[in-house]
């Protein structure tokens, strides 16, 4: 901790026009709300995004378009 020769420690202030730390520190913090809020949105729909997954498994609806029936391989709609 750098204190400098300021003599009234207490009532000084230190601006730090580079600091590298600090990027990293603002960086973390910005990563930490996204993930605050990616953990958010899968505990709201991570049951429907399994069930889904379940279903589609047990329906043989792959995301292969060859291992799909020919009859409905090129059906966009589908």
């Amino acid at each position: 901790f750098w204190q400098g020769s300021v003599e009234d420690k207490n009532s000084s202030l230190l601006i730090a026009l580079d600091d590298p730390l600090a990027i990293f520190n603002d960086l973390g913090m910005q990563l930490a709300a996204d993930q605050a809020a990616y953990r958010n949105w899968q505990a709201e729909h991570e049951h429907k995004i399994q069930i889904a997954q379940t279903v589609t498994t047990l329906c043989g609806a792959e995301s292969e378009p060859e291992k799909l029936p020919a009859s409905v391989r090129g059906n966009a709609a589908l």
